[in-house]
């Protein structure tokens, strides 16, 4: 009856366990969740996310720190939220938490804020990495005009800051852009290089006629020569010597017949006086034509001087009448 009794003593205290066992899930279940509005509930998820970072799980602590920073913000927070930023590379979130703790440490951080400070002199002080694509691919990019000219796409680290870019590739006009890169950031940049237009086609020219030859210099005139008015004038004066000569001996015919009239004396008083008329009609006419010759114009006709020369003669003709006589001069050159 003793055994007996307490095998049942026994299952019914097992009964008992295994009912609270099973009813003590579906209190918890209807627990109310802590309100993370409240203070109450910023601490619990400042617990969640201290738990989280130490087992390096920074994705889902920087959650909880956010919430709980939105809640209540503390500079423990900001410091743990940069924290997160930094182990998971978003370095310029970071520095702007980071930023924002050591713009209020309280005291007992001063050693965390030390370190928070070296930190963020070194996320500064890193480089930004830039790629560079072109349309068409594979121009040559220049940054900052520093060759030699990187071929695209190009991958290349730099300091933050301010650079220039120009790409050039045959057939395309040049690309300019200007980009701003924040420290330790990424940057992706397509540039589009237009397709030159075809130059135009060329203006037909007709070619150019011929100049005409310079027209052959003139000859220079040829003077005429002197030497026919010379020979003319040197005539005239002769003629007119013996014209004198004769009317000397004319007058002195005359003196002789005044003295002693006789015919014969008379006779040749009149072959004397005639001939002196004919020596003076003679000189006259020859020294008039020696006048025009020397009078006239230098300058000889080409077509003239083409002609042979004919030779210069010369010709005296007395004319007797009646009742005198005078003479004739011909010259031709």
């Amino acid at each position: 009856m003793k055994k007996t009794s307490t095998r049942r003593h026994l299952v019914a205290t097992a009964l008992a366990l295994a009912l609270s066992a099973a009813a003590f899930p579906a209190s918890a279940q209807n627990k109310p969740v802590a309100n993370t509005t409240t203070t109450e509930g910023a601490r619990q998820l400042y617990a969640s996310a201290e738990g989280k970072f130490k087992a390096s799980d920074f994705a889902g602590a920087l959650v909880d720190f956010q919430g709980a920073d939105a809640t209540k913000p503390t500079p423990q927070t900001a410091r743990y939220i940069g924290l997160c930023q930094d182990k998971l590379g978003h370095y310029v979130e970071a520095v702007a938490v980071y930023e924002r703790f050591l713009s209020d440490v309280p005291s007992k951080l001063q050693k965390e804020a030390d370190e928070i400070k070296a930190r963020v002199a070194e996320i500064k002080a890193m480089p930004s990495h830039l790629r560079v694509n072109t349309t068409p691919p594979g121009a040559a990019v220049t940054i900052d005009g520093k060759p030699p000219p990187l071929s695209a796409p190009v991958e290349v680290d730099l300091p933050a800051g301010v650079h220039t870019l120009h790409a050039t590739i045959e057939g395309h006009d040049a690309a300019d852009q200007t980009v701003t890169l924040a420290f330790a950031s990424k940057l992706d940049v397509a540039l589009q290089l237009a397709e030159k237009a075809a130059p135009p086609p060329p203006v037909a020219v007709a070619p150019l006629a011929p100049a005409p030859p310079p027209a052959p210099l003139a000859a220079p005139p040829e003077r005429r020569s002197k030497v026919p008015a010379i020979v003319t004038g040197a005539l005239a004066v002769a003629a007119a010597g013996v014209g004198a000569a004769f009317g000397v001996i004319t007058l002195n015919d005359k003196n002789t017949f005044n003295a002693n009239p006789t015919e014969s004396t008379a006779e040749a008083g009149q072959n004397h006086a005639l001939i002196s008329d004919m020596a003076f009609g003679v000189a006259i006419t020859l020294g008039v034509t020696s006048l025009v010759l020397l009078l006239t114009n230098d300058e000889v006709d080409p077509a003239k001087t083409a002609r042979e020369p004919a030779p210069a003669t010369f010709a005296l003709t007395p004319i007797v009448s009646p009742h005198g006589g005078c003479a004739g001069a011909l010259l031709r050159f």
